[in-house]
Order: structure tokens, then C-alpha cells, then sequence
């Protein structure tokens, strides 16, 4: 988005920090989308009469839709303020929420599915709208914290979302799951709608053919899209191909207990100060890689925790650096960069469930050794930059390297 000439200065600590909060809320409530129906797949299977294969679109199907959403917002932000529009899309979210539990009551594959992608295209408002609320409303001192914790709520709406969708599901209904989310999205977007917490507007040419088509070069950024079209992409796979596996623990319980591991955005954070972001990228890589090999070696116990932390604290860490290198770029690509890396990143998530599916009768031993293979590649690929450099050198400063969050700041 560009930037704005709202000053974040002018805000006080207070007010930062609660739009902060009210961002990180949202995001459970927005993100979580993605994951909370991982766990009750057998019970949308029920409820809609249908094969698992078919449930199993679930989250593809909003992840899928989000990414092509992100496209339509980028358009719609030309011509309406991002106030308007983050709150029209929450709200558009809210009404699609109801719509979807009102198609699992009838049992009606189709409207369920629909609903999905209605949810997944509203829920693109959230990504780039929230940062710009961040950005706008946090004074430059309060400003690294400010988006480190945003970073962190969106992984964490990972175990929280699913955690939350069970627990109202055996609390209520799987459908009682979506109306929750209609009424807690509600109140957010009428917020959203009295404060227009940012003005920002997509520039005009984020979107030109031959500019976009560059940036998937080897020699430029394909490299970091080909690792960001799987940050979520393991995310999700690793959840789902746990969730189908005979591990023989309590499942609410590991995802509580995972959760703080999100808190790895904040170390990635100070990391990002001192090393490239290629190199802190890989080391999260390298981390995920070794939690993946964790579950596949142990798969029950307290092993499996171990591997669950490493896996998520090892995304968590990558996560940031990875856009860290997409803010470093000259400014004449920066914001087409970050844009595309949030459409790849959540194409990439619609892809984690499909591929646990297709390996349906595999154990979780044998799915978690391919996941660390792939997350040992994505350590080799951003390895590569020390000696194969893109032809969009990262912008320097006379310090040395810019760091995430910076560079998160000057793509506002």
C-alpha cells in the first residue's frame, strides 16, 4: 500500500498499542479460518452427508480463494481508502460466516464450499490492511514490538484457531463454529468502520505484467516465492497429517501447548539486526526441518510436543526474515514484492490439506520425512543467495543491512 500522511507519531503509546491489540484479536478470529476446521473435518463430513475427500476442501478451499482475493483487494484499494475497505471485508466476512453454517445446516456441499470461498475472498481485506493499521497507528520506537506481536498472533492463530473451533464445537455444533465467527467479526468491522484506521491506497502500477513476471527470476525473488509458497503449505500439512495420525495424545493439549513457540517472531526479530535475512531464514528452515524429523522419529509423547515446537518456533522464526528480504528490495519493487508474497504465501496454504489427503494410508512417519526434505531444500534455496545474489541487490543503509521491520515500514 502507499504510504499515507498519517503520523504515527502523533499517536500516543495507548493508542498503538490497542490498535495493536485489536489487529491480533482480528487476527485469531480472521486467520484462524484457515486452521480451525482442520480437527472437525470428520464432523463437516457428517453434518453434510458427503465423502471425506470432498470435506477435505475446506481449507483449501479458503486458502485458495484468500490468494486470488488478495489480487481483488489490491485492485479495489485503488479506488476505495483502505479504511473503507478493511472494514467492508470484515464485515463481508461476518455475513459469508452466517451464510456457511447456514449451508452445513441444510447440508448443501456446494453452498457449504461457496461459502468457503466468499469467507477466503473477504478474508484477503485482512493481510496488507492490518500491517497498514499497524504501521499508521504505532510511533517509530513502538513500531518493532508493534508488528513482531502481529507476526506472532497470525501464527498463533494457528493452534488457538483450531483450539477455539473444537471447543465450541463440542460446546455447541460444527455450524455453531461459523455463526461464533459471524458474531465476533461483527462488532470488529463496525469498529473498523467508525475509525477508518488507515487511508492507504494500492499505487497504480503494483500490478504491471512484465514488472511481476521479473520478480519470479531465479537470479531475482523466485527463490523466496518458492519458500514462501511452502511457509504454510508445512504449516498446515504438518497439522493436518497429525491430526489423521494414530499419535495417541490429547490433541486440544498439544495445540495449547504449542502455542508460545509462535513467540519465535520476536527473537527472529533481534536475529534480523544482526544477520542477513537469508541466514536467519535458513536457520528457521533448519529448525522446522529438525521438528519434522522430531515428530517422524517419535510421534507420541513428549517427543511429539518437542517436534511441534521446533516445527512452529522454526516457521515462526522464518516467516519475518522472509519478509524482511522482500522489504530490502529498491523501492521501485518493494511493494509489488510484498503483495505477491502474500498471495503466494496463502496459495501456498491451500496446498497443505490436499497433499495430506493424497497420502492418505502413508504413516505420520513417512509424511513427516518428506516435510523435513522439503524444509531442507528451502534452506539450500535461501542458502544460495550468499553465492548466487539476485539481480534485486537488497537496498543497504550506511549500517549494513536494513532489518524486517524497517523495511515493513517503508513498504507502508
Amino acid at each position: 500500500m502507499a504510504r499515507t500522511t498519517t503520523t504515527a507519531g502523533e499517536h500516543s503509546t495507548a493508542h498503538g498499542l490497542a490498535v495493536t491489540a485489536l489487529m491480533m484479536v482480528t487476527a485469531t478470529l480472521v486467520v484462524g479460518q484457515l486452521y480451525a476446521y482442520l480437527p472437525l473435518l470428520p464432523e463437516i463430513t457428517a453434518e453434510l452427508s458427503t465423502t471425506a475427500s470432498v470435506a477435505a476442501w475446506t481449507t483449501p478451499a479458503f486458502a485458495l480463494s484468500q490468494a486470488v482475493g488478495l489480487v481483488l483487494v489490491g485492485w479495489l484499494n485503488q479506488r476505495v481508502t483502505g479504511g473503507r475497505l478493511f472494514a467492508a471485508g470484515m464485515g463481508a466476512l461476518s455475513i459469508a460466516s452466517a451464510a456457511t453454517a447456514a449451508a452445513l445446516m441444510l447440508a448443501s456441499e456446494e453452498a457449504f464450499l461457496l461459502g468457503r470461498v466468499a469467507q477466503g475472498l473477504a478474508a484477503a481485506t485482512f493481510p496488507p490492511l492490518a500491517i497498514m493499521a499497524i504501521v499508521e497507528h504505532t510511533s517509530a520506537r513502538l513500531r518493532p514490538t508493534a508488528v513482531g506481536l502481529f507476526s506472532a498472533s497470525l501464527l498463533m492463530a494457528a493452534p488457538l484457531g483450531q483450539m477455539l473451533a473444537a471447543a465450541v464445537a463440542g460446546w455447541w455444533s460444527v455450524h455453531g463454529v461459523f455463526l461464533a465467527s459471524a458474531v465476533s467479526l461483527m462488532p470488529i468491522a463496525v469498529v473498523l468502520w467508525l475509525r477508518r484506521l488507515t487511508a492507504a491506497r494500492t499505487p497504480r502500477d503494483v500490478f504491471d505484467i512484465a514488472a511481476v513476471a521479473a520478480l519470479f527470476h531465479w537470479r531475482a525473488l523466485g527463490r523466496m516465492y518458492a519458500v514462501t509458497l511452502i511457509l504454510l503449505m508445512g504449516l498446515v500439512f504438518y497439522y493436518a497429517a497429525v491430526q489423521a495420525g494414530d499419535t495417541g495424545v490429547d490433541l486440544q493439549l498439544f495445540r495449547l501447548l504449542g502455542a508460545p513457540a509462535v513467540l519465535m517472531t520476536l527473537v527472529a526479530g533481534a536475529l534480523l539486526y544482526r544477520w542477513s535475512a537469508p541466514a536467519v531464514q535458513a536457520f528457521g528452515f533448519t529448525v522446522a526441518a529438525c521438528g519434522a524429523v522430531v515428530t517422524g522419529l517419535t510421534a507420541n509423547g513428549i517427543g511429539l510436543q518437542v517436534g511441534h515446537w521446533l516445527l512452529l518456533g522454526g516457521i515462526a522464526t522464518a516467516v519475518p526474515a522472509v519478509l524482511s528480504f522482500m522489504g530490502e528490495q529498491p523501492p521501485e519493487h518493494r511493494q509489488r514484492a510484498i503483495v505477491l508474497y502474500t498471495i503466494v504465501l496463502f496459495a501456498g496454504a491451500s496446498l497443505g490439506a490436499p497433499v495430506v489427503d493424497a497420502m492418505d494410508g502413508q504413516p505420520l512417519s513417512v509424511k513427516m520425512w518428506l516435510l523435513a526434505v522439503v524444509y531442507l531444500l528451502a534452506t539450500a534455496s535461501v542458502g544460495s543467495y550468499r553465492w548466487w545474489p539476485a539481480r534485486l541487490a537488497p537496498a543497504r543503509t550506511a549500517a549494513g543491512n536494513e532489518t524486517g521491520q524497517a523495511a515493513v515500514e517503508d513498504a507502508a
